[in-house]
């Protein structure tokens, strides 16, 4: 199956949200909005196999707990790196669902992907997952959009520009509040 992002580099596609570290580098196929957003991405877990939340400081810290992961993800590079014991799959609702039935202890994902999952997938135990306190990292989400896809530049100036109209009239800020993201 062909990632969004692949399509939208080659302007096949308008864009995409992506969560990026640093968005102004790489192959200037791909023009960026100014970050619409942070998202922490935490560990997740699941209360009944791991009731108490361990806290870590560095990866090395979780050597001896099997993580889930999504492969092609931004952190394979940096769990491989630590030696950590990663069980991959192909989507996070798949890690999700590993992390319900116990065969993972935990699972980096964006705090709102992640929340969204388990209210979708299992909105009966909800209550029976939680995230460990310290996030695995915090990443800007921006809107990226092809240099191929016709107008690109001027489409991304008008996103940037309603943007900081909803932050002036705080629509954007109720929009956070609503879903529980922070700013």
């Amino acid at each position: 199956m062909e990632k969004r992002s692949d399509k939208c580099q080659r302007g096949q596609d308008l864009g995409d949200i992506s969560l990026c570290k640093d968005s102004r580098t790489g192959t200037g196929i791909l023009v960026f909005s100014t970050a619409a957003v942070h998202c922490e991405s935490p560990f997740f877990y699941h209360k009944d196999y791991f009731p108490d939340a361990a806290w870590w400081n560095t990866l090395k810290d979780l050597k001896s707990y099997t993580i889930g992961g999504v492969r092609g993800y931004w952190y394979e590079a940096d769990f491989a790196k630590a030696g950590l014991n990663v069980k991959y799959t192909t989507h996070p609702e798949e890690s999700l669902k590993k992390l319900q039935v116990g065969r993972i202890q935990l699972f980096p994902v964006t705090d709102v992907v992640g929340w969204h999952l388990v209210e979708k997938l299992f909105p009966d135990s909800k209550n029976r997952f939680g995230t460990l306190e310290k996030p695995y990292d915090t990443v800007p989400a921006y809107l990226m959009v092809s240099k191929a896809y016709p107008n690109s530049e001027h489409l991304l100036k008008q996103f940037d520009e309603m943007f900081q109209k909803t932050k002036e009239t705080g629509e954007y800020q109720n929009v956070l509040k609503k879903n529980k993201i922070a700013e």
